[in-house]
């Protein structure tokens, strides 16, 4: 079975809320076949436009993926086709109606949460072309662009700031440095992110930490590695990157292909999305 995986940058004007737009097709001879897709800060709403339904949407067209503290297998399948849009950590909080707070792990149809007007998988589905369909969403969120709601910017600098040190960041100073109490930091997080920000601070170590081993030729030096990214013992390395990534650092080095992870350890700016 052949698969093809594609992301396309969205228009200027868009990039503060989407992070790409995306589309995974697989035909050919083979049977179903399972990836791992990794937590990436964000939120998608995804269409199943192929001939062949995907699996793991159990019969829905079209549905919204909220953001992943954990790993997620999905099977794919010759003759599927989906067309994604991935929005930036704040991005899809910004979409009315999509309750972003309500979503960690969890994937819902579309018309479950009264987001009827944003289906267009049966115009996608009509257009066929991968690049035309991208061009047609793009043209779409655009048109209603004006019903965004306006992005927080002490968040944005709470998610620059945890990007620029990789995810080693503690909530207390974060807190301190936006002047915001704990408990007011992190319910600003989990309704604007989906995640805590313990989670999210987690996953961001963890990627950073994914990019360097994939750029490693030779076995790394796990305890040096751990240390780098702040952890006390190669234990608590281990541990969080099982829980994120679903299998140990070992086990991705030694030639574990992914599916779906997006840019690993995104630059501040492609972390936070540009102020309005």
């Amino acid at each position: 079975m052949q698969k093809i995986y594609t992301e396309v940058l969205p228009s200027n004007e868009l990039r503060q809320f989407v992070d790409c737009y995306w589309v995974l097709s697989a035909d050919g001879p083979g049977g179903q076949e399972d990836h791992r897709v990794i937590p990436d800060l964000c939120n998608d709403i995804i269409f199943d436009v192929g001939r062949s339904a995907f699996p793991s949407f159990g019969g829905s067209s079209a549905q919204v993926v909220g953001a992943m503290t954990r790993p997620n297998c999905s099977s794919i399948v010759p003759g599927i086709k989906l067309c994604g849009i991935r929005f930036k950590p704040l991005g899809a909080a910004a979409v009315p109606g999509i309750p972003v707070g309500e979503l960690k792990d969890l994937q819902i149809d579309l018309c479950d949460l009264g987001l009827n007007g944003f289906n267009l998988r049966d115009a996608l589905a009509e257009i066929g072309d991968s690049q035309k369909q991208i061009q047609y969403v793009d043209s779409f969120l655009k048109r209603r662009m004006h019903i965004f709601t306006a992005i927080d910017q002490r968040l944005c600098a709470a998610i620059e700031i945890t990007a620029k040190a990789a995810g080693r960041v503690s909530i207390d100073s974060l807190s301190r440095t936006l002047n915001l109490s704990r408990r007011h930091l992190s319910r600003m997080f989990s309704d604007q992110t989906g995640l805590s920000p313990k989670e999210f601070c987690r996953i961001v170590r963890v990627r950073n930490a994914l990019q360097q081993i994939r750029l490693l030729s030779c076995r790394p030096d796990w305890s040096n590695l751990a240390l780098e990214y702040g952890y006390f013992d190669q234990a608590h390395f281990i541990n969080d990157f099982r829980s994120v990534v679903g299998i140990s650092p070992h086990q991705y080095w030694a030639n574990e292909t992914t599916l779906g992870e997006g840019s690993l350890a995104p630059l501040p700016d492609q972390m936070a999305p540009a102020a309005s």
